[in-house]
């Protein structure tokens, strides 16, 4: 479903019977991940490489959100780590750095 309110209806029934009638309303954000550069090619190994990463679209209410980070590289463990950071104005952003110690294919999975 797009971004929005949505009312969820939901009734029991016996037969032909309705027993109970209940009603929620939920909210699907809209929220955007962006990672700045998207990706590298010929990155240089041994270098300290930033990702920006900028969430919008963050439902009001929220005054925090976690920013969860996978990685995975040639012959290392996959990592998994994340930070906090303060929402204003339904934006969020941070920052990570990778750095490659070998060439082969890589991996920067991001969640907010």
């Amino acid at each position: 479903p797009k971004p929005g309110s949505y009312d969820i209806v939901s009734s029991v029934y016996d037969g032909r019977k309705e027993l109970s009638r209940d009603s929620l309303q939920v909210q699907i954000a809209g929220t955007t991940l962006t990672i700045d550069p998207p990706g590298l090619t010929n990155a240089e190994l041994l270098v300290k490489h930033p990702f920006d990463l900028t969430a919008d679209g963050i439902p009001t209410g929220l005054d925090k959100v976690q920013f969860l980070i996978y990685t995975f590289r040639p012959g290392q463990p996959q990592s998994l780590y994340g930070f906090n950071t303060p929402v204003i104005k339904g934006r969020a952003s941070g920052s990570d750095t990778q750095t490659y110690g070998v060439n082969g294919v890589y991996g920067l999975i991001v969640q907010v």
